[in-house]
């Protein structure tokens, strides 16, 4: 066995360590996070045992069961001041180095990366999620430049995170960022079929 194949299984040998440590660790708060997303819809903030209580039986007639959402209105004030404030970044020189115009060119190239990539729109995705479940996530990216004439130049992005529960943080992080932390796992679905013909010796996994 090679050098590198040696490295492989290392590294994947401590990253699936790594996942089910930090899975446990999260687990209590997804469980939060899921509990607040479904009491997000009025229908399902009735417990079973209250649903039966208001069931008809012994000819007593059925109860009606309430579903008002209070919280709504909280939530989407909390993200309509995050869309006036317009959420960005801005370029400053701070180094005795740096200039005016070296800051200007890197605030349109970044204003470019922000444009190109919906960025305002993974930010407040990441936003809803927060303030919906507690927490929320977006990816910042590199990709190939399929504008460039070079072949092997690459470009920034901005991504979206859809399901807030699939990113893993390092729970001994102490930043609110999690700037600290050793790394972070970002789970996603893939077809069958497509995991088949990137993977075609490896086995499917199942649910």
């Amino acid at each position: 066995m090679s050098d590198t194949t040696d490295k492989t299984e290392t590294l994947l040998g401590e990253s699936k360590r790594l996942y089910e440590e930090w899975s446990t660790a999260w687990a209590s708060q997804r469980e939060r996070e899921n509990e607040d997303l479904r009491f997000q819809v009025p229908e399902l903030q009735w417990d079973e045992a209250s649903k039966k209580e208001r069931v008809a039986k012994d000819g007593r007639p059925p109860r009606p069961m309430l579903s008002i959402s209070k919280q709504d209105q909280p939530i989407q004030l909390v993200l309509n001041q995050a869309r006036q404030a317009q959420l960005g970044v801005n370029i400053h020189p701070v180094s005795a180095d740096a200039n005016d115009d070296t800051a200007e060119v890197i605030q349109d190239l970044y204003r470019r990366i922000e444009r190109d990539s919906s960025a305002s729109q993974a930010r407040m995705w990441a936003l809803d999620r927060a303030t919906t479940a507690g927490v929320g996530a977006y990816r910042v990216v590199t990709r190939w430049d399929e504008d460039s004439p070079e072949t092997f130049d690459q470009e920034i992005g901005i991504e979206r995170i859809l399901d807030q529960s699939s990113v893993l943080f390092d729970p001994a992080a102490q930043k609110p960022d999690f700037s600290d932390g050793e790394g972070v796992f970002v789970a996603g679905r893939i077809r069958t079929k497509t995991f088949k013909r990137l993977f075609p010796g490896a086995k499917v996994p199942t649910a």
